[in-house]
C-alpha cells in the first residue's frame, strides 16, 4: 500500500504473520528499495522477495495506492490458462485492459523488472502472472477490492465454463468493440455489485494508525 507519494513509502505486511494476525499496527513501513523505515507494533522484517514484484509495478505506475495478489482456485487456473481472462459475459468487460506476464516466481534482477514493467499499460487493473495467480491494481487505498472482485467472478465463470463447454473454441466470446458492459455489475449467487473503474467514488480513505506520512 503506498501512504506517500512524496517519499515513495509502503505499508507491507510483516514476515510471519498470518493474514489473520495482521493488524494495522504491525504494518510495516518500508521504501521503493524494501528497506524498512518504521517497524511497527512488531519485531518482524519484511519478504524482499515478494514485495520486489511489488516494487515493480510501483514504481511503473504511480497511479496505484494499492495492490492484492490473489491465489484463489480461479485465478490461479486462469492464470495458467493459455487463453487467459476471457470476456465471457458483461462483467467480465468491467475488468477493462489486462495484462499479461510469463512471472518465473522471482524478480531478483533488473532485466526481470524492465520486462514486468513493459508488460503493464498505463490503465490496467489486472496484471495476470502467468502460472501464478492475479494482482489487482487500486488507484485507492480501498479500491483493489473492485478489480479484485470483478476479475475473480470472470475468472471463476472461465473456468467452469471451459471445463463445461470443452474447451476456449467452444465458448461464445463478447466482442469489447459492440458490447459494453452495465453500469452496474451485479453477481446473483454472491449478491455482489460493483461498478466501472471509471465511476469510482473519488473519496479517499483515512488510514488511521502510527503510519501515516505528512
Amino acid at each position: 500500500m503506498r501512504i506517500s507519494k512524496e517519499q515513495e513509502h509502503f505499508l507491507v505486511l510483516p514476515d510471519g504473520l498470518s493474514y489473520g494476525e495482521v493488524t494495522a499496527s504491525s504494518l510495516v513501513k518500508v521504501n521503493i528499495l524494501g528497506e524498512v523505515v518504521e517497524r511497527g507494533s512488531t519485531t518482524l522484517g519484511v519478504d524482499l522477495s515478494a514485495f520486489s514484484l511489488h516494487s515493480a509495478i510501483y514504481s511503473a505506475r504511480p497511479d496505484v495506492r494499492c495492490l492484492l495478489h490473489l491465489h484463489t482456485p480461479a485465478t490461479a487456473a486462469v492464470s495458467a490458462m493459455k487463453c487467459g481472462l476471457l470476456p465471457l459475459s458483461h462483467e467480465a468487460l468491467l475488468v477493462g485492459e489486462v495484462a499479461y506476464y510469463d512471472y518465473n516466481g522471482v524478480m531478483e534482477e533488473e532485466e526481470d523488472r524492465v520486462d514486468l514493467q513493459k508488460s503493464l499499460v498505463p490503465t490496467c487493473k489486472v496484471l495476470v502472472l502467468r502460472n501464478h495467480g492475479i494482482v489487482a491494481l487500486g488507484n485507492l487505498w480501498r479500491k483493489p477490492s473492485t478489480p479484485s472482485t470483478t476479475s475473480s467472478l470472470p475468472a471463476k465463470s472461465g473456468c467452469q465454463r471451459c471445463a463445461v463447454q470443452g474447451g476456449e473454441q467452444n465458448l461464445i466470446l463478447l466482442d469489447r468493440t459492440t458490447h459494453r458492459p452495465n453500469p452496474t455489475g451485479t453477481s446473483g449467487l454472491g449478491r455482489i455489485h460493483f461498478r466501472p473503474h471509471a465511476q469510482e467514488p473519488t473519496r479517499r480513505a483515512r488510514i488511521r494508525g502510527t503510519h501515516e506520512d505528512p
